[in-house]
Protein backbone atom coordinates (compact mmCIF):
# COMPACT_ATOMS: atom_id res chain seq x y z
CA UNK A 1 0.00 0.00 0.00
CA UNK A 2 2.77 2.61 0.81
CA UNK A 3 4.98 1.41 -2.76
CA UNK A 4 2.16 2.32 -4.46
CA UNK A 5 1.51 5.68 -2.48
CA UNK A 6 4.68 6.77 -3.50
CA UNK A 7 4.80 5.71 -6.82
CA UNK A 8 1.60 7.26 -7.72
CA UNK A 9 2.12 10.47 -5.74
CA UNK A 10 6.00 11.79 -6.32
CA UNK A 11 5.65 15.01 -4.46
CA UNK A 12 4.31 12.79 -1.64
CA UNK A 13 7.38 10.35 -2.05
CA UNK A 14 9.84 13.66 -2.14
CA UNK A 15 8.44 14.89 1.08
CA UNK A 16 8.96 11.35 2.77
CA UNK A 17 12.46 11.32 1.36
CA UNK A 18 13.15 14.34 2.81
CA UNK A 19 11.78 13.51 6.02
CA UNK A 20 13.59 10.14 6.44
CA UNK A 21 16.99 11.91 5.55
CA UNK A 22 16.47 14.74 8.53
CA UNK A 23 15.69 10.94 10.77
CA UNK A 24 18.70 9.56 9.77
CA UNK A 25 20.87 12.84 10.54
CA UNK A 26 19.03 13.22 13.98
CA UNK A 27 19.78 9.22 14.55
CA UNK A 28 23.09 10.01 13.45
CA UNK A 29 23.69 13.10 15.99
CA UNK A 30 22.49 10.93 18.91
CA UNK A 31 24.89 7.85 17.70
CA UNK A 32 27.95 10.60 18.21
CA UNK A 33 26.60 11.76 21.46
CA UNK A 34 24.28 14.13 21.43
CA UNK A 35 24.58 15.30 24.18
CA UNK A 36 27.76 16.22 24.22
CA UNK A 37 26.99 18.58 20.88
CA UNK A 38 25.49 22.15 20.59
CA UNK A 39 22.34 20.79 19.78
CA UNK A 40 22.53 18.33 23.10
CA UNK A 41 23.15 21.53 25.29
CA UNK A 42 20.74 23.82 24.00
CA UNK A 43 17.57 20.55 23.90
CA UNK A 44 17.54 21.07 28.09
CA UNK A 45 17.80 24.86 27.92
CA UNK A 46 14.81 24.93 25.64
CA UNK A 47 13.34 22.54 28.17
CA UNK A 48 13.77 24.99 30.88
CA UNK A 49 12.78 27.75 29.32
CA UNK A 50 9.57 26.85 28.12
CA UNK A 51 9.23 25.12 31.67
CA UNK A 52 9.34 29.40 33.06
CA UNK A 53 7.17 30.77 30.65
CA UNK A 54 4.20 28.05 30.81
CA UNK A 55 1.99 29.94 28.48
CA UNK A 56 4.25 29.81 25.80
CA UNK A 57 5.02 26.72 26.25
CA UNK A 58 1.48 26.11 25.72
CA UNK A 59 1.34 27.88 22.49
CA UNK A 60 4.53 26.37 21.39
CA UNK A 61 2.90 22.87 21.77
CA UNK A 62 -0.68 23.70 20.47
CA UNK A 63 1.29 25.06 17.33
CA UNK A 64 3.42 21.42 17.01
CA UNK A 65 -0.22 19.66 17.52
CA UNK A 66 -1.77 21.50 15.30
CA UNK A 67 0.98 20.89 12.39
CA UNK A 68 1.27 17.52 12.92
CA UNK A 69 -2.67 17.14 12.41
CA UNK A 70 -2.40 19.09 9.23
CA UNK A 71 0.88 17.10 8.40
CA UNK A 72 -1.64 13.87 9.00
CA UNK A 73 -4.71 15.31 7.09
CA UNK A 74 -2.18 16.08 4.27
CA UNK A 75 -1.08 12.05 4.03
CA UNK A 76 -4.42 11.23 4.68
CA UNK A 77 -5.90 12.52 1.56
CA UNK A 78 -3.73 10.31 -0.88
CA UNK A 79 -5.38 6.81 0.32
CA UNK A 80 -8.62 5.80 -0.77
CA UNK A 81 -11.69 6.06 1.35
CA UNK A 82 -11.41 2.41 3.40
CA UNK A 83 -7.80 2.89 3.64
CA UNK A 84 -8.31 6.36 5.75
CA UNK A 85 -10.73 5.13 7.50
CA UNK A 86 -8.10 2.03 8.87
CA UNK A 87 -5.42 4.65 9.18
CA UNK A 88 -7.74 6.74 10.98
CA UNK A 89 -8.80 3.80 13.61
CA UNK A 90 -5.21 2.98 14.08
CA UNK A 91 -3.96 6.38 14.64
CA UNK A 92 -7.15 6.90 17.19
CA UNK A 93 -6.46 3.72 19.20
CA UNK A 94 -2.73 3.85 19.58
CA UNK A 95 -3.44 7.82 20.54
CA UNK A 96 -6.08 6.00 23.17
CA UNK A 97 -3.36 3.35 24.13
CA UNK A 98 -0.77 5.96 25.07
CA UNK A 99 -2.90 8.29 27.21
CA UNK A 100 -4.00 5.13 28.90
CA UNK A 101 -0.01 4.21 29.33
CA UNK A 102 0.32 7.57 30.57
CA UNK A 103 -1.46 6.40 34.08
CA UNK A 104 1.66 4.08 34.99
CA UNK A 105 -0.84 1.24 35.18
CA UNK A 106 0.47 -2.12 36.85
CA UNK A 107 0.27 -4.25 33.47
CA UNK A 108 1.63 -7.55 36.13
CA UNK A 109 -1.43 -6.92 38.15
CA UNK A 110 -3.99 -6.92 34.59
CA UNK A 111 -2.70 -9.68 33.56
CA UNK A 112 -3.09 -11.84 37.06
CA UNK A 113 -6.82 -10.34 36.92
CA UNK A 114 -8.31 -10.67 33.71
CA UNK A 115 -8.61 -14.30 33.86
CA UNK A 116 -11.01 -13.76 36.55
CA UNK A 117 -12.62 -10.78 35.20
CA UNK A 118 -13.53 -12.56 31.64
CA UNK A 119 -13.95 -16.15 33.09
CA UNK A 120 -16.84 -14.49 35.88
CA UNK A 121 -17.54 -11.18 34.65
CA UNK A 122 -17.82 -11.38 31.09
CA UNK A 123 -20.19 -14.69 31.45
CA UNK A 124 -22.33 -13.07 33.95
CA UNK A 125 -22.67 -9.80 31.99
CA UNK A 126 -23.30 -11.80 28.63
CA UNK A 127 -26.16 -13.79 30.18
CA UNK A 128 -27.79 -11.32 31.81
CA UNK A 129 -27.68 -8.72 28.87
CA UNK A 130 -28.83 -12.10 26.50
CA UNK A 131 -32.16 -12.67 28.71
CA UNK A 132 -33.02 -9.01 28.86
CA UNK A 133 -32.62 -8.26 25.24
CA UNK A 134 -35.05 -11.44 24.38
CA UNK A 135 -37.52 -10.44 26.92
CA UNK A 136 -37.67 -6.44 26.15
CA UNK A 137 -37.67 -7.43 22.16
CA UNK A 138 -41.29 -9.72 23.32
CA UNK A 139 -42.36 -6.79 25.65
CA UNK A 140 -41.47 -4.30 22.93
CA UNK A 141 -43.66 -6.35 20.26
CA UNK A 142 -46.95 -6.78 22.05
CA UNK A 143 -46.89 -3.11 23.59
CA UNK A 144 -46.32 -2.10 20.07
CA UNK A 145 -49.39 -4.24 18.89
CA UNK A 146 -51.14 -2.28 22.17
CA UNK A 147 -50.18 0.73 21.29
CA UNK A 148 -51.83 0.42 17.53
CA UNK A 149 -54.86 -1.36 18.76
CA UNK A 150 -58.16 1.03 18.65
CA UNK A 151 -59.28 -0.92 22.03
CA UNK A 152 -59.27 1.55 24.67
CA UNK A 153 -58.61 -0.38 28.14
CA UNK A 154 -55.14 -2.09 25.76
CA UNK A 155 -54.07 1.20 24.63
CA UNK A 156 -54.36 2.93 27.91
CA UNK A 157 -52.33 -0.18 29.73
CA UNK A 158 -49.52 0.07 26.92
CA UNK A 159 -49.21 4.11 27.18
CA UNK A 160 -49.20 4.06 30.89
CA UNK A 161 -46.43 1.25 30.67
CA UNK A 162 -43.98 3.08 28.52
CA UNK A 163 -44.86 6.40 30.06
CA UNK A 164 -44.08 5.13 33.84
CA UNK A 165 -40.66 2.84 32.82
CA UNK A 166 -39.42 5.10 30.35
CA UNK A 167 -40.07 8.11 33.26
CA UNK A 168 -37.61 6.28 36.01
CA UNK A 169 -34.31 5.68 36.27
CA UNK A 170 -33.07 2.52 35.60
CA UNK A 171 -31.05 2.29 38.76
CA UNK A 172 -34.35 3.58 40.63
CA UNK A 173 -36.03 0.16 39.00
CA UNK A 174 -33.99 -2.14 39.60
CA UNK A 175 -33.85 -0.81 43.95
CA UNK A 176 -37.64 -0.83 43.75
CA UNK A 177 -37.61 -4.27 42.25
CA UNK A 178 -35.08 -6.07 44.45
CA UNK A 179 -35.89 -4.31 47.89
CA UNK A 180 -39.52 -3.48 47.31
CA UNK A 181 -41.16 -6.59 46.10
CA UNK A 182 -39.60 -8.23 49.53
CA UNK A 183 -41.43 -6.44 51.18
CA UNK A 184 -45.09 -7.55 49.66
CA UNK A 185 -43.40 -11.43 50.16
CA UNK A 186 -41.95 -11.94 46.90
CA UNK A 187 -38.50 -12.29 47.42
CA UNK A 188 -36.18 -12.18 44.00
CA UNK A 189 -32.69 -12.24 43.78
CA UNK A 190 -30.27 -10.44 42.43
CA UNK A 191 -29.71 -11.16 39.13
CA UNK A 192 -33.59 -11.75 38.18
CA UNK A 193 -34.36 -8.50 39.18
CA UNK A 194 -31.50 -7.28 37.54
CA UNK A 195 -32.78 -9.08 34.17
CA UNK A 196 -36.28 -7.47 35.34
CA UNK A 197 -35.51 -4.08 35.09
CA UNK A 198 -33.59 -4.39 31.93
CA UNK A 199 -36.18 -5.93 30.59
CA UNK A 200 -39.30 -3.29 31.64
CA UNK A 201 -36.94 -0.71 31.06
CA UNK A 202 -35.58 -1.59 27.79
CA UNK A 203 -38.72 -2.72 26.63
CA UNK A 204 -40.47 0.47 26.93
CA UNK A 205 -37.75 2.81 24.58
CA UNK A 206 -38.57 -0.63 22.35
CA UNK A 207 -42.33 -0.07 22.45
CA UNK A 208 -42.04 3.09 20.49
CA UNK A 209 -39.09 1.79 17.82
CA UNK A 210 -41.61 -1.41 16.80
CA UNK A 211 -44.60 1.26 17.11
CA UNK A 212 -42.90 3.94 14.38
CA UNK A 213 -41.22 0.80 11.97
CA UNK A 214 -44.95 -0.71 11.88
CA UNK A 215 -46.70 2.73 11.50
CA UNK A 216 -43.93 3.17 8.78
CA UNK A 217 -45.72 0.48 6.33
CA UNK A 218 -48.36 2.30 4.60
CA UNK A 219 -51.67 1.37 4.75
CA UNK A 220 -51.92 -0.16 0.93
CA UNK A 221 -49.70 -2.92 2.59
CA UNK A 222 -52.19 -4.10 5.21
CA UNK A 223 -55.46 -3.38 2.66
CA UNK A 224 -53.66 -5.55 0.09
CA UNK A 225 -53.13 -8.40 1.88
CA UNK A 226 -56.83 -8.37 3.30
CA UNK A 227 -57.83 -8.53 -0.42
CA UNK A 228 -55.60 -10.92 -0.37
CA UNK A 229 -57.46 -12.98 2.11
CA UNK A 230 -54.40 -13.42 4.26
CA UNK A 231 -55.53 -12.97 8.37
CA UNK A 232 -54.63 -10.38 10.92
CA UNK A 233 -51.43 -12.68 11.84
CA UNK A 234 -50.32 -13.74 8.27
CA UNK A 235 -50.50 -9.91 7.38
CA UNK A 236 -48.41 -8.74 10.42
CA UNK A 237 -45.66 -11.64 10.06
CA UNK A 238 -45.50 -12.22 6.57
CA UNK A 239 -46.24 -8.78 5.06
CA UNK A 240 -45.68 -5.79 7.46
CA UNK A 241 -42.93 -7.16 9.88
CA UNK A 242 -40.34 -8.15 7.15
CA UNK A 243 -40.46 -4.39 5.74
CA UNK A 244 -40.82 -2.75 9.02
CA UNK A 245 -37.65 -4.38 10.45
CA UNK A 246 -35.22 -2.40 7.96
CA UNK A 247 -36.18 0.64 10.12
CA UNK A 248 -36.86 -1.38 13.36
CA UNK A 249 -33.26 -2.94 13.21
CA UNK A 250 -31.41 0.19 13.68
CA UNK A 251 -32.51 1.95 16.79
CA UNK A 252 -33.10 -1.33 18.15
CA UNK A 253 -29.34 -2.49 17.87
CA UNK A 254 -28.71 0.34 19.61
CA UNK A 255 -30.83 -0.20 22.22
CA UNK A 256 -28.95 -3.56 22.86
CA UNK A 257 -25.65 -2.07 23.37
CA UNK A 258 -26.90 0.38 25.69
CA UNK A 259 -28.66 -2.26 27.44
CA UNK A 260 -25.31 -4.44 27.75
CA UNK A 261 -23.30 -1.07 28.90
CA UNK A 262 -26.44 -0.74 31.83
CA UNK A 263 -26.19 -4.33 32.91
CA UNK A 264 -23.20 -2.48 35.15
CA UNK A 265 -25.85 -0.75 37.38
CA UNK A 266 -27.08 -4.02 38.54
CA UNK A 267 -23.68 -4.30 40.30
CA UNK A 268 -25.24 -2.20 43.14
CA UNK A 269 -27.13 -5.59 44.24
CA UNK A 270 -24.02 -7.67 44.55
CA UNK A 271 -24.06 -9.40 40.74
CA UNK A 272 -20.98 -10.53 40.27
CA UNK A 273 -20.67 -8.89 36.34
CA UNK A 274 -17.91 -7.27 35.03
CA UNK A 275 -18.07 -3.66 36.97
CA UNK A 276 -18.53 -5.08 40.11
CA UNK A 277 -15.95 -7.67 39.74
CA UNK A 278 -13.48 -4.32 38.28
CA UNK A 279 -14.38 -2.47 41.39
CA UNK A 280 -13.50 -5.47 43.87
CA UNK A 281 -10.49 -7.15 42.55
CA UNK A 282 -8.95 -3.43 42.40
CA UNK A 283 -9.10 -2.68 45.58
CA UNK A 284 -6.81 -5.66 46.62
CA UNK A 285 -3.98 -3.50 45.76
CA UNK A 286 -5.71 -0.39 45.49
CA UNK A 287 -5.18 -0.88 41.90
CA UNK A 288 -8.73 0.68 40.66
CA UNK A 289 -7.37 2.58 37.37
CA UNK A 290 -6.12 -0.88 35.96
CA UNK A 291 -9.20 -3.02 36.24
CA UNK A 292 -11.30 0.00 35.40
CA UNK A 293 -9.55 0.56 32.20
CA UNK A 294 -9.61 -2.98 31.21
CA UNK A 295 -13.34 -3.18 32.39
CA UNK A 296 -13.90 -0.51 29.89
CA UNK A 297 -11.87 -2.31 27.29
CA UNK A 298 -14.47 -5.96 27.54
CA UNK A 299 -17.12 -3.30 26.94
CA UNK A 300 -16.07 -1.86 23.65
CA UNK A 301 -14.99 -4.91 22.55
CA UNK A 302 -18.76 -6.66 23.18
CA UNK A 303 -20.23 -3.67 21.98
CA UNK A 304 -18.40 -4.05 18.66
CA UNK A 305 -19.17 -7.42 18.34
CA UNK A 306 -22.94 -6.47 19.00
CA UNK A 307 -22.09 -3.47 16.04
CA UNK A 308 -21.18 -5.96 13.73
CA UNK A 309 -23.93 -8.38 14.41
CA UNK A 310 -26.61 -5.48 14.03
CA UNK A 311 -24.62 -4.31 10.78
CA UNK A 312 -25.10 -8.37 9.43
CA UNK A 313 -29.22 -8.57 10.32
CA UNK A 314 -29.36 -4.62 8.50
CA UNK A 315 -27.74 -6.46 5.32
CA UNK A 316 -30.10 -9.21 6.15
CA UNK A 317 -33.16 -6.96 6.18
CA UNK A 318 -31.95 -3.98 4.28
CA UNK A 319 -28.71 -4.87 2.03
CA UNK A 320 -29.27 -4.24 -1.90
CA UNK A 321 -28.75 -6.72 -3.92
CA UNK A 322 -26.77 -7.21 -7.52
CA UNK A 323 -29.20 -7.09 -10.38
CA UNK A 324 -27.82 -10.55 -11.22
CA UNK A 325 -28.96 -12.21 -7.77
CA UNK A 326 -32.05 -9.79 -8.35
CA UNK A 327 -32.88 -12.05 -11.58
CA UNK A 328 -31.66 -15.08 -9.99
CA UNK A 329 -33.53 -15.17 -7.08
CA UNK A 330 -36.40 -14.61 -8.79
CA UNK A 331 -36.59 -16.92 -11.53
CA UNK A 332 -36.59 -19.66 -8.49
CA UNK A 333 -39.55 -18.59 -7.44
CA UNK A 334 -42.65 -19.05 -8.37
CA UNK A 335 -46.19 -17.86 -7.56
CA UNK A 336 -49.26 -19.68 -8.35
CA UNK A 337 -52.53 -18.42 -8.80
CA UNK A 338 -55.46 -20.27 -7.46
CA UNK A 339 -59.00 -19.50 -6.67
CA UNK A 340 -60.35 -17.61 -3.43
CA UNK A 341 -63.32 -17.54 -1.96
CA UNK A 342 -64.83 -14.35 -2.73
CA UNK A 343 -65.03 -15.28 -6.49
CA UNK A 344 -65.96 -18.57 -6.01
CA UNK A 345 -65.41 -21.78 -8.71
CA UNK A 346 -64.72 -19.27 -11.78
CA UNK A 347 -61.01 -19.33 -10.97
CA UNK A 348 -60.76 -22.87 -10.37
CA UNK A 349 -59.00 -23.50 -14.27
CA UNK A 350 -56.31 -21.09 -13.61
CA UNK A 351 -53.17 -22.72 -12.35
CA UNK A 352 -50.74 -21.07 -14.54
CA UNK A 353 -47.20 -20.27 -12.46
CA UNK A 354 -45.80 -16.73 -13.26
CA UNK A 355 -41.90 -16.73 -12.49
CA UNK A 356 -40.74 -13.37 -10.65
CA UNK A 357 -38.94 -11.03 -12.87
CA UNK A 358 -41.15 -10.34 -15.58
CA UNK A 359 -41.36 -6.57 -16.09
CA UNK A 360 -45.15 -4.79 -16.93
CA UNK A 361 -44.61 -1.60 -18.77
CA UNK A 362 -46.72 1.48 -19.40
CA UNK A 363 -49.34 2.74 -17.10
CA UNK A 364 -49.94 -0.79 -15.83
CA UNK A 365 -46.89 -0.42 -13.64
CA UNK A 366 -49.01 1.69 -11.29
CA UNK A 367 -51.51 -1.00 -10.61
CA UNK A 368 -49.46 -3.39 -10.50
CA UNK A 369 -47.07 -1.98 -7.77
CA UNK A 370 -49.78 -2.50 -5.56
CA UNK A 371 -49.38 -6.17 -6.76
CA UNK A 372 -46.13 -5.87 -5.82
CA UNK A 373 -46.91 -4.41 -2.53
CA UNK A 374 -49.05 -7.12 -1.14
CA UNK A 375 -46.77 -9.66 -1.82
CA UNK A 376 -44.54 -8.39 1.45
CA UNK A 377 -41.70 -6.78 -1.56
CA UNK A 378 -40.79 -3.48 -1.99
CA UNK A 379 -40.69 -2.72 -5.91
CA UNK A 380 -38.48 -0.15 -7.61
CA UNK A 381 -40.22 2.05 -9.87
CA UNK A 382 -38.05 3.06 -12.74
CA UNK A 383 -39.31 4.77 -16.28
CA UNK A 384 -42.73 3.32 -15.58
CA UNK A 385 -41.32 -0.46 -15.00
CA UNK A 386 -41.76 -2.28 -12.22
CA UNK A 387 -40.09 -5.33 -11.02
CA UNK A 388 -40.27 -7.46 -8.33
CA UNK A 389 -37.22 -7.78 -6.14
CA UNK A 390 -35.29 -10.52 -4.91
CA UNK A 391 -36.54 -10.51 -1.22
CA UNK A 392 -34.14 -13.57 0.60
CA UNK A 393 -35.56 -12.35 3.52
CA UNK A 394 -39.18 -12.55 2.89
CA UNK A 395 -41.07 -15.68 2.61
CA UNK A 396 -43.06 -15.33 -0.79
CA UNK A 397 -47.09 -16.04 -0.47
CA UNK A 398 -47.61 -18.43 -2.79
CA UNK A 399 -51.26 -17.91 -4.57
CA UNK A 400 -54.08 -16.74 -3.97
CA UNK A 401 -53.13 -13.29 -5.48
CA UNK A 402 -55.90 -13.00 -8.15
CA UNK A 403 -58.56 -11.37 -5.57
CA UNK A 404 -57.59 -8.17 -6.07
CA UNK A 405 -59.56 -4.86 -5.76
CA UNK A 406 -62.50 -4.76 -8.93
CA UNK A 407 -60.73 -1.49 -10.14
CA UNK A 408 -57.41 -3.34 -10.92
CA UNK A 409 -59.41 -6.33 -12.25
CA UNK A 410 -61.37 -4.51 -14.69
CA UNK A 411 -58.89 -1.91 -16.21
CA UNK A 412 -56.62 -5.08 -16.54
CA UNK A 413 -58.86 -7.35 -18.21
CA UNK A 414 -59.99 -4.44 -20.72
CA UNK A 415 -56.31 -3.56 -21.20
CA UNK A 416 -55.50 -6.82 -22.39
CA UNK A 417 -58.65 -7.64 -24.07
CA UNK A 418 -58.15 -5.26 -26.14
CA UNK A 419 -54.44 -6.43 -27.48
CA UNK A 420 -55.81 -9.69 -28.23
CA UNK A 421 -58.38 -11.09 -30.82
CA UNK A 422 -61.94 -11.49 -28.75
CA UNK A 423 -62.00 -14.50 -27.34
CA UNK A 424 -64.74 -15.52 -25.47
CA UNK A 425 -62.63 -18.45 -24.02
CA UNK A 426 -60.65 -18.45 -21.26
CA UNK A 427 -58.19 -21.46 -22.71
CA UNK A 428 -57.91 -19.64 -25.79
CA UNK A 429 -57.13 -16.17 -24.49
CA UNK A 430 -54.49 -18.60 -22.64
CA UNK A 431 -53.25 -19.87 -25.68
CA UNK A 432 -53.11 -15.93 -27.00
CA UNK A 433 -50.91 -15.21 -24.41
CA UNK A 434 -48.35 -17.65 -24.41
CA UNK A 435 -48.46 -16.85 -28.60
CA UNK A 436 -47.80 -13.40 -27.82
CA UNK A 437 -44.34 -14.35 -25.61
CA UNK A 438 -45.54 -11.66 -22.74
CA UNK A 439 -45.01 -13.83 -19.84
CA UNK A 440 -45.76 -11.08 -17.51
CA UNK A 441 -49.39 -10.38 -18.92
CA UNK A 442 -50.39 -13.96 -18.08
CA UNK A 443 -52.42 -11.98 -15.65
CA UNK A 444 -54.63 -10.37 -17.77
CA UNK A 445 -56.53 -14.46 -19.27
CA UNK A 446 -56.79 -14.44 -15.09
CA UNK A 447 -58.40 -11.22 -14.86
CA UNK A 448 -60.60 -11.95 -18.32
CA UNK A 449 -61.51 -15.24 -16.53
CA UNK A 450 -62.50 -12.90 -13.57
CA UNK A 451 -64.44 -10.47 -15.94
CA UNK A 452 -66.67 -13.76 -17.79
CA UNK A 453 -67.14 -14.91 -14.61
CA UNK A 454 -68.17 -12.58 -12.10
CA UNK A 455 -68.67 -9.03 -13.87
CA UNK A 456 -70.66 -11.12 -16.96
CA UNK A 457 -69.74 -11.26 -20.41
CA UNK A 458 -67.48 -9.53 -22.65
CA UNK A 459 -66.18 -5.41 -21.38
Amino acid sequence: MIGRLLLNHPDAARRVGVFFVLAAIAAGLYGLGIKASWLGKLVPWSVEWLAANPDVGRAVSAVLIALILVANWNALRYLSRKQQIVAVWIELFVLLMLFFYSFDLSFAFIAKKIGFLVSKGVVTTLYISAISIAIATLIAFVGAIAKLSRNGVVYGLATFYTSLFRGLPLLMQIYIIYLGLPQIGYVIGAVPAGIMALSLCYGAYMTEIFRAGIESISRGQTEGATALGLSANQTMFLVILPQAMRVIVPPTGNQFIAMLKDSSLVSVVGVWEIMYLARTQGQTEFRHIEMLITASMIYWLLSMGLEFLQSRIEDRFGGAHSSAEVIRDLRQSELHSTATASFGEQLQIVRESTPFGDVVKGESARYFSGLARSEGRIEQVLDEHVRWPASRQLRPIAGRYVSMVAEFATWFARQWFARCQPHDSVHALHSQTHRRGFPGMKLGMVFRSLEVGVFGGRP
